[in-house]
């Protein structure tokens, strides 16, 4: 009969403890609670043809603003998100919870003749990026190909980037 009134105290004594802490919660993207002004992480994760969505590269393999390849931090959800091809990579983005922001400059490159070709072959073939912002996917166009007058010659093209 004791030995039942332990094992119940005890078995009591652990419920308590949970429902305690169970209370507790801390505001991060895995509990997707956040105080004002917390940062939310966004995540770069990948590029590819809008006409082929089996074909994906790394979000960095375009020459967008670039976390330095040293500091770059990851993160691996399972082998799901393998298997699509995800690579999650912390972007240098500041997002703050329920606070604007002002436009700012993130970083500034000079356009190159490579570079411009690879951002011109990506928006001429459609090309998308996805991004992830606290388990909400983001996805959009690399940019859109402006032609003024269907009669302009080819040169007339205005190519935007977002």
């Amino acid at each position: 009969m004791f030995e039942t009134r332990k094992i119940q105290k005890g078995a009591l004594s652990v419920a308590a403890l949970l429902l305690l802490f169970s209370g507790i919660a801390y505001g991060d993207e895995r509990t997707q609670r956040y105080t004002d002004g917390e940062m939310v992480t966004l995540w770069v994760n990948k590029v590819g043809p809008y006409e082929n969505p089996q074909e994906t590269y790394s979000y960095y393999s375009l020459p967008f603003c670039k976390v330095d390849p040293d500091k770059w931090e990851t993160r691996w959800a399972g082998l799901g998100e393998a298997l699509e091809g995800n690579a999650l990579v912390k972007s240098d983005y500041i997002i703050r919870f329920k606070k604007n922001t002002e436009a700012s400059l993130v970083c500034s490159t000079k356009l190159d003749p490579k570079i411009v070709d690879s951002f011109r072959y990506a928006v001429e073939s459609h090309y998308w990026y996805n991004m992830v912002l606290d388990e909400l996917p983001i996805w959009a166009m690399v940019g859109e190909l402006h032609v003024p007058n269907a009669s302009a010659p080819l040169e007339h093209r205005e190519i935007l980037v977002f």
